[in-house]
């Protein structure tokens, strides 16, 4: 069964990394798409909170993973096009390890704490991770725009003044 539904979040992910990605953030613009998988999740773990099926898990764990792999990942890839080498190599780490890692750890301590100490059922955890998944929302649109502010900075840069080879003498 875990086989199958990995399967069938690998075929999503390369289709939605193939086919879609690229046409959504030219169409919505990279704020909307970044925003997409948060906002599903507000309403995936919304539905899971008040309809707690194993059937209902599967296709929003299905989706979710595939909207992560094949089009949140690669559009936040796309965050980091925006930005010099040297803040790109040195940022990209720390999002990829202490941010994602370590904020799946924390996480875990979390919810934790909060079913076994406070004593939260499942339905409540989900309705957190709702509100958590609406902060998400609220950051992707933030880092869309903050891109876009540097995509439109960087285009009218580049056309006041034409790019000279780095090889090329000054003139």
């Amino acid at each position: 069964m875990l086989a199958l539904r990995d399967a069938i979040v690998n075929i999503l992910t390369f289709g939605l990394g193939l086919f879609v990605t690229s046409r959504l953030v030219r169409r919505l613009g990279m704020p909307t798409t970044l925003a997409l998988l948060p906002l599903f999740a507000v309403a995936g773990l919304l539905i899971l909170a008040f309809a707690p099926l194993l059937v209902v898990f599967l296709v929003i764990d299905i989706a979710r993973r595939s909207g992560e792999y094949g089009v949140t990942r690669p559009a936040r890839e796309m965050l980091f096009t925006s930005v010099d080498r040297e803040t790109r190599f040195k940022t990209k780490p720390i999002v990829d390890v202490a941010v994602y890692r370590g904020g799946d750890a924390w996480w875990g301590i979390v919810f934790s704490k909060l079913s076994e100490t406070v004593g939260l059922g499942y339905s409540a955890m989900l309705v957190i991770g709702a509100g958590l998944a609406a902060l998400w929302t609220w950051s992707a649109v933030y880092l869309g725009r903050a891109f876009n502010r540097r995509e439109q900075a960087g285009a009218t840069s580049s056309t006041a003044a034409p790019a000279r080879d780095a090889g090329a003498p000054a003139r």
